[in-house]
């Protein structure tokens, strides 16, 4: 169960810490208080690292996705704003689930271009992109070539918005 307070007084906290601190400062302190929150905080919580945008926060995705039974779009919104890569969006699509939804979430939210209505004003704010310029065929490629692998409903649909958003 969602609980507001909790929630919210993490996340403001989170917003305070990451403006007056350094980004390794303020991803030492987020880190070690979501690790003493209960795992069932964690996909609403986690958002408090999007505030420093540090390439760290993927190495703490990967530490930490399997405390969570639900891999929501906060985990693909944050590795978008956290320097993401190709190497890695490569290596967690390998993987398979569940950083491989991680990583098609992220894709997704980096070649989103134009109107961007179901984003956050932050993450329309940033207009993330994958740092090192995959040509879109690469790209493509790829996530095709996972969508026959798991040809979920969800992961049909992100492979299809993510084609979508490369070639239109």
């Amino acid at each position: 169960m969602y609980n507001y307070e909790i929630v919210d007084k993490f996340i403001e906290r989170s917003i305070i810490i990451s403006a007056s601190k350094t980004k390794e400062e303020a991803y030492e302190i987020i880190k070690s208080e979501l690790n003493l929150l209960e795992s069932k905080y964690l996909n609403e919580c986690l958002g408090a690292f999007n505030y420093i945008q540090y390439e760290k926060c993927l190495d703490w995705i990967e530490e930490n996705i399997s405390k969570t039974e639900n891999v929501t779009l906060s985990w693909g919104h944050l590795a978008a704003i956290s320097k993401f890569n190709w190497r890695r969006a490569e290596k967690w699509i390998d993987s398979g689930r569940p950083l491989s939804l991680v990583a098609l979430d992220a894709i997704n939210f980096c070649t989103t271009t134009g109107e961007k209505l179901n984003m956050s004003v932050m993450m329309q704010e940033i207009d993330p992109k994958i740092i090192d310029h995959p040509k879109h065929e690469i790209i493509a490629e790829k996530v095709q070539e996972y969508k026959t692998k798991d040809p979920s409903p969800r992961v049909k649909g992100i492979v299809n918005n993510i084609i979508e958003n490369l070639f239109n």
